[in-house]
């Protein structure tokens, strides 16, 4: 019989296995509270100690026992497979891959590409131009003329974004 792994609680973002299914782990952990969730490598939540909530827009959201810290699904899987600040995910699920250049950044999901200037000016050969504002620790947002898109708690590096704020 094969030799169980022990999961590291220790160690936030930790891939262990468990009878051989591959399996990441993501810690919450704020406000003396903390909990865990972990998620298949294919991003479907196995299990967790969390409590688990749905908002009126259907997002699901995993928080500590008493709300102190809430996390979005998408955004704990997006940080769990990509474990770096390369992949951004909105908070309707969308994964965009982004490569930053001398003139800011370009961002690239499956269906749309988005250039984010350091002038705080977008475009969009899918939704035209618009402007973006960085929130800090909040996230940050890109307003078209008919479309905003959110990346919550995700904070994107682009020199000179103070003034985006």
């Amino acid at each position: 019989m094969p030799k169980k792994r022990t999961p590291n609680y220790n160690k936030p973002n930790a891939s262990y296995a468990i009878a051989k299914s591959p399996y990441n782990k993501y810690i919450i952990k704020g406000n003396g509270e903390e909990c865990y969730a972990n998620f298949t490598k294919n991003g479907k939540l196995y299990n967790t100690t969390c409590l688990s909530l749905t908002n009126s827009k259907g997002i699901k959201i995993l928080c500590t026992k008493h709300k102190s810290v809430c996390k979005t699904e998408h955004e704990l899987v997006s940080r769990v497979s990509s474990n770096n600040s390369n992949y951004f995910t909105t908070e309707k699920g969308t994964n965009f891959r982004v490569k930053y250049n001398k003139h800011g950044a370009i961002l690239k999901s499956k269906s749309f590409t988005i250039y984010l200037g350091k002038d705080c000016d977008v475009s969009s050969p899918e939704f035209g131009t618009g402007t973006w504002r960085d929130g800090r620790e909040l996230g940050f947002s890109i307003y078209f003329k008919n479309k905003e898109i959110v990346f919550p708690r995700q904070q994107i590096l682009i020199r000179n974004n103070a003034k985006c704020m």
